[in-house]
């Protein structure tokens, strides 16, 4: 990977929205609330604070 993610603490107000960036060639999201980062090469998948996945997270994902 070409960087760290960042990952913080949740505070359970997660709303997961992609960023600018890349990584490896995979798009960057992050938590409005505690500003951690996910890329769809984790092996989790993160949910907003309403337990629903994102459509842009969901289309990472199945992008890989």
């Amino acid at each position: 990977m070409g960087r760290a993610l960042a990952a913080n603490e949740c505070q359970g107000k997660c709303a997961w929205q992609p960023t600018d960036e890349e990584i490896d060639g995979r798009q960057v999201f992050e938590c409005g609330a505690c500003r951690s980062e996910w890329t769809a090469e984790q092996s989790w998948t993160p949910r907003n604070w309403d337990g629903e996945i994102s459509q842009q997270v969901a289309r990472a994902r199945r992008l890989g």
